[in-house]
């Protein structure tokens, strides 16, 4: 099977048809045993017959039976009855994974329309009310529900199999070619249903953090982080009942499409909460999933993984617009919309925060890291350790050779260097240092760009009157790491080089009016 043919796999899997509510029952459906083998059905005539592209689906009482069609595609041949029945059986083994009281077995069936016997997946019809799209839709809260779903998804992906075939889907071509696959697919809708430019810039946006993120998609495949999942983790899906969930409908005929790491597999449906308008119950499904693995993955992996999985479901839904679903072309742009959201979210971002001592850096570049989740790197820290921390020191000579050239831009090289390892990481980081140099700074954006990494350019700006009695009152408390004089910080203040691509922050002004006006230039940044 080739790369495009185990993508197109992915789009033409068979709709799901078993949600539908049954008619009442005279027994309970767990009641019913496996079938044997050689267990024949024949659908009476009044039972629901369904066809999606390669599998018919005959809905009777408490069960459905979905058999497939005799067809082929490039991606794949199932004419004849024995690859038929693997199909099956396959379907069977992977989903009572996660739903074992649910596929029953392989049983044989009358095709409606030839009468052929062939082999079909019996399965329990799930009451459609206790589906967990239909609870959001109803409004419930499904705060335990969704603990639930998240404990079995961490159960399930802890003794999940891995190993060396199966974490290649981790590697950062791998992925690429994932989403170039998606990309390649919705450019044909380009101009029609979706906006080219805006396919364009999500390609950017992909490729962009995906090759900047190596180290940490190494790391993720080194802590067994990539496995068999599930593949295709959706609400209409997951059925809530009184003995727990009911994850139904992995991706059987693709071992490729469903090796995945484990934050992609729930990703899929953090992504459809918020397609379904609960963005928030998506959010707490990931936090609770996190604390059932103990996984600390950076927000920028999950805001990809969520990207990817509404760009999937974008190609879901052209594909259904061309087969002549109405109202397929709006969900697709929804959910192309929603693809871009995240990926702009996820960028890893640089953030400069210069400015002369006593202009408020700190104070700013505090308030931002507490807002956004970000990492602070401080010059002052980094001086401090580049100079081999040599604290209580107050000579006039000492201080020179703190503030000295050298070792000013031994300083930003070792700032630079840990923002590209945060970066590598999939962190975004906020530098705070004076910026004084405009050599520094194009060295920092250049070591940002070849980082895969979004940067902004904020300059502190307070009276000159204002930052020196701020770096007096400091000097005098002795209580902040800063040992900048207010010598210095004139000295430093009379060299700054013109910064004419930096946003002018008033820091004389409320700290919330200043923290306000940064976020805002930032996240203007990280969209463009």
């Amino acid at each position: 099977m080739t790369r495009d043919h185990r993508h197109w796999s992915r789009i033409m899997a068979p709709v799901r048809l078993w949600r539908m509510s049954p008619p009442s029952m005279k027994t309970s459906p767990t009641a019913h045993h496996r079938p044997h083998p050689t267990e024949r059905f024949r659908p009476a005539a009044d039972d629901e017959v369904r066809e999606t592209t390669i599998s018919t689906v005959i809905l009777s009482g408490d069960r459905a039976w979905k058999f497939r069609k005799p067809v082929a595609y490039p991606f794949l041949d199932q004419r004849s009855v024995g690859e038929q029945r693997r199909l099956c059986e396959r379907e069977v083994e992977l989903n009572s994974r996660l739903a074992p009281d649910v596929y029953l077995g392989v049983v044989d069936v009358d095709d409606p329309a030839t009468g052929e016997r062939r082999p079909a997946t019996l399965m329990r019809r799930m009451p459609e009310t206790r589906s967990l799209s239909a609870l959001m839709a109803a409004r419930h809260d499904l705060r335990h529900e969704l603990r639930e779903i998240a404990r079995v998804m961490a159960t399930f992906h802890l003794s999940a199999d891995c190993g060396p075939r199966i974490a290649v889907a981790g590697e950062p071509a791998a992925i690429a070619e994932r989403w170039h696959g998606a990309l390649t697919t919705l450019a044909r809708f380009a101009g029609t249903i979706l906006d080219g430019a805006a396919l364009n810039t999500i390609g950017c946006l992909a490729d962009e953090y995906i090759a900047g993120r190596s180290a940490l998609l190494e790391r993720r495949i080194a802590t067994d982080k990539v496995v068999d999942g599930h593949g295709d983790l959706l609400a209409d899906d997951i059925f809530c009942l009184s003995g727990g969930p009911a994850i139904l409908d992995c991706l059987e005929f693709s071992d490729e499409l469903r090796y995945c790491d484990v934050l992609s597999d729930v990703a899929s449906l953090a992504m459809d909460c918020e397609r379904l308008g609960h963005g928030e119950l998506g959010e707490y499904f990931l936090r609770e999933y996190a604390m059932y693995t103990a996984d600390s993955f950076p927000a920028s992996l999950a805001h990809h993984y969520i990207a990817y999985r509404a760009v999937v479901r974008c190609e879901v839904a052209c594909l259904r617009h061309e087969q002549g679903a109405a109202d397929a072309a709006e969900q697709a742009r929804t959910l192309l919309g929603l693809a871009h959201r995240h990926l702009v979210s996820g960028r890893v971002t640089w953030v400069l925060i210069g400015g002369p001592p006593g202009v408020g850096k700190s104070t700013l570049a505090g308030g931002l890291a507490d807002a956004l989740g970000w990492t602070v790197l401080r010059s002052d820290e980094v001086r401090r350790e580049v100079t081999g921390g040599r604290a209580g020191q107050d000579t006039s000579e000492w201080l020179s050779d703190l503030f000295s050239t050298s070792t000013t831009i031994s300083t930003y090289a070792e700032l630079i260097r840990r923002a590209q390892l945060l970066a590598e990481m999939g962190e975004s980081v906020i530098i705070d240092a004076t910026w004084a140099s405009a050599a520094l700074r194009e060295t920092a954006l250049r070591a940002a760009t070849n980082a895969g990494c979004a940067h902004s350019a904020l300059r502190c700006d307070a009276p000159a009157h204002v930052a020196e009695n701020r770096v007096a009152r400091r000097i005098a408390a002795g209580t902040d790491i800063s040992m900048a004089t207010v010598a210095i910080a004139r000295r430093i203040r009379e060299a700054f080089d013109p910064w004419p691509d930096a946003v002018v922050i008033s820091t004389g002004e409320p700290v919330a009016a200043a923290l306000a006006e940064a976020i805002t230039s930032i996240r203007a940044g990280t969209e463009q």
